[in-house]
């Protein structure tokens, strides 16, 4: 089955817990160990203040990290998603400035360390990011290997 429609199978859930399951099985079978699900009510809401919606298994230590010191604000990958819809691929030359390259190797430390972004809009200004993430090195191979999956 194909990655996409695997996507639109998760359409058929009716709860959030299981939706939620299906989201994290997908992204292991993908081969991306951590992923996160983050919508805001619009685009001028600032990503610490409040989300409408929040599904992650990332390390409850760096999430509190990361709001408690405000780092969406120099996150390219926050950046990205506000002004562009097509998928972004982490490197670590897209954190360039030095407080993002700070971020990116202590990102490295909670296994965030290469994945790929999927920006979203919603009809009313709805903004949010789909990341499916893992500790691999974001080598040409890595690269090649996202092209192959198609996401």
């Amino acid at each position: 089955m194909k990655s996409i429609e695997r996507f639109a199978d998760l359409l058929c859930y009716g709860t959030i817990e299981d939706w939620r399951n299906q989201v994290f099985q997908l992204s292991n079978d993908l081969g991306y160990e951590k992923i996160l699900l983050a919508i805001l009510p619009d685009q001028h809401t600032q990503p610490e203040i409040e989300f409408t919606f929040l599904q992650s298994n990332y390390s409850s230590e760096w999430i509190n990290r990361y709001d408690t010191e405000k780092l969406g604000h120099i996150d390219p990958i926050v950046a990205h998603c506000a002004s562009k819809s097509t998928p972004l691929i982490w490197t670590p030359e897209i954190f360039s400035a030095q407080k993002q390259k700070e971020m990116y190797e202590e990102a490295c430390g909670h296994g965030l360390r290469s994945g790929v972004t999927l920006p979203i809009h919603g009809a009313r200004g709805e903004l949010g990011a789909l990341c499916f993430v893992t500790d691999v090195n974001p080598d040409k191979p890595f690269q090649r290997e996202i092209n192959l999956r198609n996401l």
